[in-house]
């Protein structure tokens, strides 16, 4: 089973990938790259990544922005290590 992160609306997502300092993480149930068909980037074509970096903090809480947040749009989450906590 894939680590999974639950942020502090109760949005899971899926880590795919780890870098010094934090983990690269997806929404749940999204493919990690999507075409772009209803416009969002302004670039025909497009194509989205959709695993973006979270911050591992002091406290072990992570901080990021979901692909399909707005800017600024920063959350908190915490891992989750099996399904009781989902």
């Amino acid at each position: 089973m894939a680590m999974r992160i639950k942020d502090e609306n109760g949005r899971i997502g899926v880590i795919t990938g780890e870098r010094e300092g934090g983990y690269f993480v997806r929404p749940e149930n999204t493919k990690y790259k999507i075409d772009d068909n209803t416009g969002i980037t302004g670039v025909s074509n497009a194509t989205l990544i959709t695993a973006t970096f979270w911050s591992l903090r002091p406290d072990g809480t992570l901080h990021g922005l979901w692909f399909d947040s707005r800017l600024g749009d920063f959350k908190t989450a915490k891992i989750i290590l099996d399904a009781s906590q989902m």
